[in-house]
This record gives C-alpha cells, structure tokens and sequence, in this order.
C-alpha cells in the first residue's frame, strides 16, 4: 500500500480509499472513498502560488529622450507601444490610454526593437498586465532554460545601459 507521510499526517492508499491519518491522533482517521480521488487532486492543483517579483534579470529603465521604439504584431495587426524597460529576458510597454490593444495573458507576440541602426525581431509572451502597460517575456532569449539573448537585443539593452548609466554618472 503506497504512503506518504507530509508533516504529521499520513497519507495511504489501498486501491479502494485515500486515508489522511493525524498521528497525533490516530485513532480518528479521514477515509475518501476513490472516486473522489479526482475532485481531491483537481482541489490541490486549485491554488495558484502568488509570485510577486518575476523579473529574471535586471532591467534598464528606457530614458525619455531615447529613441527606441517598439512595434507590436498581435493577431495581423501592427501597432506602436511605448518601451517603458527592458531586460535580456523582458520588457514592459506602455500604450497610449486610447489606443490600449486587447492582448490576453499568455499571448504570444512579434516584437520590433529599434534603436538607430540596431533592429531586434522578437517573438513575446504577454506575461502580465496592468491597464495600458504589459510585461512580456521575450522568448528569444531562452533556449533549453539558458539565458541566450539575441545579439541584436544585446546590443541595444547594452546601449540603453550606456545610456541610462551617462545620465547617473553626470
């Protein structure tokens, strides 16, 4: 009979039930019958672990006098958006609170980078979103779970960098 012990409780199967046993007191213990084994699993992968902080890397704010710019292809359509930060695996755009396009979480997206001469073509994932601002994840940078951002993204987060840290050091 297959057992887990998690805590003080003990948790057994024997083809017919699930038993929880406290063993603080094991004289009382909690029998399901095995068909409800499904609405018992479905209830524990119910919650969905609060993260608050999902940033995998440090991002560079985008100064207001840059000129880099994003373009967003969602559904065939293109539009312009605000790059408000940018990281090697993230960015977070700002649209115009008139012109807010409708991309549901886990969206998947093209994204345009560009800066002078610099162009990155991205593929995104919307990630989050906070009325006109979205977070997305840049797949493009993560390939069998290493960080391997295109050199294109590279070089214009490194610019931004450049940037942003001239304006700090003045």
């Amino acid at each position: 009979m297959p057992e887990i012990v998690i805590g003080k409780v003990k948790i057994s199967l024997d083809g017919r039930s699930v038993t929880f046993l406290d063993q603080d007191n094991p004289e009382t213990p909690v029998v399901l019958p095995a068909n409800t084994t499904d609405d018992l699993i479905a209830f524990l992968r119910s919650p969905t672990p609060e993260v608050t902080e999902r940033r995998m890397a440090f991002r560079v704010a985008v100064p207001r006098l840059t000129d880099l710019t994003a373009k967003v292809g969602f559904k065939g359509k293109t539009c312009s958006a605000t790059p408000v930060d940018l990281s090697l695996t993230g960015i977070l755009i700002e649209f115009p609170k008139t012109g807010v396009v409708d991309m549901p979480i886990d969206s998947e997206i093209a994204i345009e980078l560009r800066l002078d001469n610099k162009i990155a073509a991205l593929r995104g994932i919307v990630r989050r979103r906070n009325d006109n601002q979205y977070g997305i994840l840049l797949e493009n940078s993560l390939r069998n779970g290493d960080l391997r951002p295109p050199e294109s993204l590279v070089l214009i987060y490194k610019e931004l960098e450049r940037q942003w840290l001239r304006r700090r050091l003045k």
